[in-house]
């Protein structure tokens, strides 16, 4: 587990031997970004749970703002934090601070490995480029999700392919 910022740390889904350790680092809130939440045997911490799969034709725009908004109330840790945490992290960092997806990426890869996948990246550079605004309304929006289906598709076609 890796501090990104002062109170935002970035690392693998906790477990009950880690209670303690967490609490040395004064991590009171946890976001869980995959496809299970954490055991309620982790009471003793503010949780938000984000159900969504590791897959390209995920849209995690749609979380962007609630979770972002967690963050800025709690701060935060997640998952593996290769992937889906990661581009959390990222899109608040971007957020925040107005900097662009290649700037913060390698910003937080310098203090951890990430490894957003390519639908999640996709959405981050649709964040940037629409001025990091949470809009789904747009053409812009539903053109991303068409791309987003289309990756999903592709991938469940590599999936098959590579079954043989």
């Amino acid at each position: 587990m890796q501090q990104i910022i002062p109170g935002l740390w970035l690392g693998p889904r906790p477990d009950e031997s880690q209670v303690e350790h967490l609490r040395k680092k004064n991590i009171s809130s946890i976001l869980t970004i995959e496809k299970t939440p954490l055991p309620m045997r982790l009471p003793s911490f503010k949780r938000m749970f984000i159900s969504i799969d590791d897959l390209p034709g995920e849209n995690i725009f749609v979380h962007f703002e609630k979770a972002f908004n967690f963050i800025d109330a709690n701060i935060s840790r997640g998952s593996t934090g290769r992937s889906r945490s990661a581009t959390i992290v990222i899109g608040y960092l971007m957020w925040r601070t107005k900097l662009s997806y290649e700037r913060v990426f390698e910003e937080v890869s310098r203090i951890r490995e990430i490894w957003p996948n390519i639908g999640f990246e996709l959405q981050l550079k649709y964040f940037e480029r629409r001025h990091f605004t949470f809009d789904t309304t747009s053409r812009a929006y539903r053109l991303l999700l068409v791309r987003l289906r289309l990756l999903s598709m592709t991938n469940r076609a590599l999936r098959f392919l590579l079954s043989f």
